[in-house]
């Protein structure tokens, strides 16, 4: 079995589990949003029996503050669980562009050893599309993970090596050195951030 093979069956092997993990994803993101829509209707369900009932019936404050309690306890369960949603959505976006990153950098390194004589401008173009599509992503986690509709403490934790990984590292690095024009400007503020710089 040459080199050349046993590349193809890990590139196969990559791209099997990436269908895999997405699949798995959308699968949780399906079941997470419906269990966001039925704590939301539950909330809303609960204010428009507190509305009703009140109807020629005096509550005591107690019996108010309640249900306004209940309700909003209700409605921050939505949010934790969209919040939750997001993420599943968002790594596996990330997944998704990771491999997608192997496969052309496979595809580039297959075409090289093939042809060594010929142009792999095109095979190059399409790795730089595949990095650019993935920092894309990073990009779009670290802007909710600023703007707060993600988990941040547990995107600290699950992101906090990989953004470090991809700004230091010489295959991207020159997609962050200079931060006044960088494409990716959400990015380099979580990485100062997280990294104290």
């Amino acid at each position: 079995m040459s080199f050349s093979d046993y590349l193809s069956i890990v590139a196969l092997a990559i791209s099997l589990v990436s269908l895999g993990a997405l699949i798995y994803f959308r699968l949780k993101l399906k079941d997470h949003n419906k269990l966001m829509r039925e704590k939301t209707d539950n909330g809303l369900k609960l204010a428009n029996d507190a509305i009703n009932n009140s109807k020629g019936i005096r509550f005591t404050l107690d019996e108010i503050t309640k249900k306004v309690e209940h309700s909003l306890n209700q409605s921050q369960e939505a949010i934790e669980t969209s919040k939750d949603s997001i993420e599943l959505t968002l790594n596996a976006e990330i997944n998704q562009s990771r491999y997608k990153v192997l496969d052309a950098a496979k595809a580039l390194s297959d075409f090289r050893l093939k042809h060594p004589k010929k142009d792999s401008s095109d095979r190059e173009q399409f790795f730089s599309s595949a990095i650019e599509n993935m920092l894309n992503q990073y990009e779009s986690a670290c802007e909710y993970y600023l703007s707060g509709r993600i988990n941040k403490n547990r995107f600290e934790k699950q992101m906090h090596l990989e953004i470090k990984r991809i700004v230091e590292d010489k295959a991207t690095k020159k997609y962050f050195t200079n931060t006044l024009t960088s494409s990716y400007k959400a990015i380099i503020e979580v990485y100062k951030e997280l990294n104290k710089v």
